[in-house]
């Protein structure tokens, strides 16, 4: 009998193996790479929000101690503005897809069907008779949020338990980062607008105003905050970086911050408002109040127990032999009464602020008109009053950010007319200038440049 063996066929072993394989990584590899890659996405996103977590939290020392280059901690306006909708995008709290859809939503027809699932109607404006048009008005973004279907996944993504502590939220974040919440309008009056003055050298008057809050304004002090625009950002810095304040006021924009922001207005132990003339009534621009009975409203918060202790305020241009200027005459003589009261009293600090826009004296024409008519005066103060005034300012970028020459002080400096700008030279032969009247005895200097900490600290202790 013949036996015959079978050989058996490699390539039918080999495809059977590979089917195997396939049918394995299928059933089994497949599903597990998906769940590793949805673990990765969790792990991800919380990552993420965890460091932005850590990131804002630490924002505002960031500001405060400025590090080398306080560019890196004051972004440029375009990074800074936040209004509601943008928050929530920008934290990945909110989509650009569900953006678009609220959005759309916002505006609701009060003579038209509306949609039965969500209450809101999307209307075509072309589809709208012109005598009809004023019956379509927009819906605030955060009521048509509210109602939405994506409420839950902004909260959960926000990590917030309800929709009032995701304002807050909102509301904090300006505090944190010492912005307005409130959207000043830019146009309607020209050069005179608040608004645009507000957003005019942004940067230098957020830099001033820190260095004030950190090293001028204590807990607790009675702090005086005038009409302007400094001032103004001088009120943000130092509700956000001091607690406990007892704020006097005839600014408008800080009162309105005040009424806007909930959160900082618990900052504040107590606000008081002056008032008075409305200031672009009679010329002027600091979007406050002005005039005889501004004057007796400061007067009596000086001088009475406990009274002021900080006095800050603007200035439409500063030049060491005319002194501050103001935009126009009622505001001048206020803001004149104003700084006497304070010299004569027992204000601890009387605080002028400005950047390097407003002390050029080829500008002189545009700063309005010297608060001191006597220019005599003015030399008065700076030589008997250096104990309590000091000068902050905030010098060109190509000043503030070289090390060589913020390192010297401004009367030591070598000025070469062809190394700078022109209206670098005019700031620096000004700064030298005041540097030179505001010297003390002990050798330190009551006028501020504020750039680099290391710098600043080393030139001057207040």
């Amino acid at each position: 009998m013949m036996t015959i063996l079978h050989r058996p066929n490699h390539s039918e072993n080999s495809s059977g193996r590979v089917r195997l394989a396939m049918k394995l990584a299928v059933r089994q590899v497949i599903p597990a790479i998906c769940a590793a890659l949805i673990l990765l996405e969790f792990f991800s996103a919380n990552l993420r929000d965890e460091c932005e977590r850590r990131a804002d939290s630490s924002a505002l020392h960031n500001q405060c101690v400025f590090r080398a280059d306080a560019r890196h901690f004051f972004r440029p306006l375009l990074e800074t503005i936040m209004d509601f909708p943008s928050y929530l995008v920008r934290r990945h709290c909110l989509t650009k897809t569900e953006y678009a859809k609220i959005s759309w939503r916002s505006i609701k027809s009060k003579g038209s069907a509306t949609n039965k699932q969500t209450d809101f109607l999307e209307p075509s404006l072309e589809q709208v008779s012109p005598e009809n048009l004023g019956s379509i008005r927009p819906y605030p973004f955060g009521d048509v949020l509210a109602n939405s279907e994506f409420l839950s996944k902004v909260l959960r993504r926000a990590r917030v338990s309800s929709f009032e502590a995701l304002i807050d939220s909102w509301h904090q974040w300006h505090v944190d980062h010492i912005q307005p919440i409130s959207d000043f309008c830019l146009s309607p009056l020209g050069d005179r607008s608040f608004g645009q003055k507000l957003w005019n050298c942004e940067l230098e008057k957020r830099l001033c105003a820190v260095w004030v809050a950190e090293h001028i304004v204590q807990n607790w002090d009675h702090v005086i905050i005038p009409e302007g625009t400094s001032t103004f950002w001088v009120a943000l810095a130092a509700l956000a970086l001091r607690s406990d304040l007892l704020l006097i006021t005839s600014n408008g924009g800080v009162v309105r911050e005040l009424h806007e922001n909930p959160e900082l207005r618990k900052r504040a132990n107590s606000v008081t408002v002056i008032g008075g003339e409305i200031d672009v009534e009679v010329g002027g621009n600091g979007r406050g109040f002005v005039g005889d009975a501004t004057q007796e409203g400061y007067d009596a918060a000086i001088t009475r127990k406990p009274g002021a202790t900080v006095v800050v305020s603007s200035v439409n241009g500063l030049l060491p032999e005319d002194g501050p200027y103001a935009p126009c005459p009622v505001s001048g003589m206020t803001r004149y009464s104003l700084l006497r009261k304070a010299l004569e009293s027992n204000v601890r600090r009387l605080v002028l602020v400005a950047d390097h826009s407003k002390m050029r004296p080829s500008m002189q024409k545009d700063y309005g008109d010297a608060i001191f008519s006597d220019k005599r005066e003015w030399r008065a103060i700076l030589k008997n009053h250096l104990d309590r005034l000091v000068i902050v300012v905030a010098p060109p970028e190509s000043v503030r950010y070289n090390p060589a020459i913020m390192s010297i002080r401004p009367k030591s400096r070598v000025i070469r007319g062809n190394e700078y700008p022109p209206s670098v030279v005019e700031y620096l032969t000004v700064a030298a200038r005041f540097d030179d009247l505001c010297s003390t005895n002990d050798g330190q200097s009551r006028f501020i440049e504020v750039g680099m900490l290391a710098e600043t600290r080393d030139m001057v202790t207040v």
